[in-house]
């Protein structure tokens, strides 16, 4: 298979264009140490072939309500909500990870201290979607690093 060195003029993608169907937005942190295992949960682990996505560091967490004048904007609220409204989306998928760079080193968090925090997080963020958008079908993850790989945890 030949691959797109640049040199050409356009790539063009084997995968047909639709423009119907999406329903769902997913959000989950940019750490590409988890974007092939998000994908693949998406579309294996739930059946979601496509979604909107919104990828950012710390995912849900930029969700959570956070008084740093980083988030103080809301912008990652804002563009789901957008989303949600313009797309008539009707389920939104939060994804947290194990060993999150955004925690660590954003918000001081010690690893010990992490998953607790990540779980409260994400039903916070859960809970600020609800209110922005009025949807009810928010689904919570964590992705967990085991010694087969990664596993999708619910969080509820």
């Amino acid at each position: 298979m030949d691959t797109f060195n640049g040199s050409q003029s356009a790539f063009q993608s084997s995968i047909r264009y639709q423009d119907h169907g999406v329903r769902v937005a997913a959000v989950y942190c940019s750490d590409g140490r988890f974007e092939a295992q998000c994908a693949d949960f998406l579309r294996h682990g739930l059946g979601i072939d496509r979604c909107d996505l919104i990828v950012v560091p710390g995912g849900p967490a930029r969700l959570a309500g956070y008084d740093d004048p980083a988030f103080a904007d809301n912008a990652v609220l804002d563009e789901l909500t957008f989303l949600v409204q313009a797309h008539q989306l009707e389920r939104v998928i939060l994804i947290q990870h194990d060993d999150c760079g955004f925690y660590q080193h954003k918000l001081g968090i010690k690893t010990h201290e992490l998953r607790p925090l990540q779980d409260a997080d994400v039903i916070r963020a859960a809970e600020a979607v609800k209110k922005a958008t009025g949807l009810d079908n928010i689904d919570c993850y964590c992705a967990v690093v085991t010694s087969q790989g990664i596993s999708f945890e619910p969080v509820s």
